[in-house]
């Protein structure tokens, strides 16, 4: 059974905020996003590291195609292939960041670089970021990759699947980079920035006046939700979180849960009027979710199943996410 609305009471931050601020590698900057002169767009590329035939395309997928930016910095993937092995047989650490320059020296980029399973991933971003934020963006992905799709391997080369996550993700690059010039503070009245500078997103003016309201509006729900469940249901509520004009209302998710919840957010482009009419946000009736995390086959050969599933609804400026736990036969 979900617990009662508990608005008001629970910290909004995926993590504290000492994660985000006062270390030299802080995306917050000490509390500014500095992107500094951030003209260009995120461009990804996904190598694969597996044994390849001499000749063989290990280059399994790139985003976004049409970009002239993006045929440029193909050049480049093979010495971001290698440079990853050098360094880890040099030092045994993987390579995380790299700064090069376009062929002609007129543009420079910054690359973030993560290891995921047999696959490495690329970011590139213009290099005037500071390396916090490019680490934000390969470690968003990463989290969304994980979330959506549980391993890597069991897309099956049918990797264009990962195009809703780099559009969401240079929907908020592109979103950032706009109102911030070099040296500048950021407002944090918009809610994609928060989440981008903290890991946040702010309370709604009417929380604490509508907590009872909520809460029993979603225990009546959650009463004819049982009441009308068939012998052969699939899933059960496991949270809510609610959303008026991109500010929180109420939610009984726990702090990992809720982070989950933002991460999808941004990946339905929710988190700004911007990045909804940038990602084109509809209604998300049933999508499924891996929560877990060890990352371990449930079998020699099978798919990883999807723990849960998430709901995404609209109603003018009001937005309801609901996570659903899956039910194993046992559970039924």
């Amino acid at each position: 059974m979900m617990l009662p609305c508990r608005s008001g009471a629970k910290s909004v931050c995926g993590s504290p905020l000492s994660d985000k601020m006062g270390s030299p590698d802080s995306r917050a900057g000490g509390g500014e996003f500095g992107v500094g002169c951030s003209d260009g767009p995120l461009l990804a590329l996904l190598l694969n590291t597996g044994t390849q035939d001499e000749g063989e395309e290990f280059l399994d997928y790139c985003h976004p195609v049409e970009d002239q930016n993006l045929q440029a910095v193909l050049n480049m993937k093979g010495v971001f292939l290698a440079s990853c092995g050098v360094m880890k047989a040099a030092v045994g650490q993987s390579l995380t960041l790299f700064v090069f320059w376009s062929a002609d020296r007129s543009r420079q980029y910054k690359a973030a670089i993560q290891q995921i399973e047999q696959w490495i991933l690329v970011v590139v971003l213009p290099g005037s970021v500071t390396d916090g934020v490019a680490r934000f963006f390969v470690e968003e992905a990463q989290g969304l990759m994980v979330l959506r799709h549980g391993r890597l391997g069991t897309l099956r080369g049918r990797f264009r699947q990962l195009d809703p996550i780099f559009r969401s993700l240079s929907s908020l690059w592109q979103s950032l980079r706009g109102c911030v010039d070099e040296g500048a503070c950021v407002s944090t009245s918009s809610a994609a920035m928060l989440y981008a500078l903290f890991g946040a997103v702010p309370w709604s003016s009417f929380t604490q006046s509508w907590q009872q309201r909520v809460g029993d509006r979603v225990t009546d729900w959650e009463a004819k939700v049982y009441e009308t469940a068939s012998a052969n249901l699939l899933a059960l509520p496991e949270g809510f979180a609610l959303f008026l004009d991109h500010l929180l209302i109420g939610t009984n998710l726990d702090d990992a849960l809720f982070k989950v919840c933002l991460h999808l957010c941004l990946l339905e482009g929710e988190l700004s009027p911007e990045l909804a009419s940038s990602c084109g946000a509809q209604d998300v009736r049933c999508h499924s979710l891996f929560l877990s995390r060890d990352g371990t086959d449930t079998g020699a050969g099978s798919m990883l199943l999807p723990s849960h599933q998430y709901s995404v609804l609209r109603r003018g400026p009001w937005l309801l996410f609901v996570l659903w736990r899956m039910l194993s036969p046992e559970d039924r």
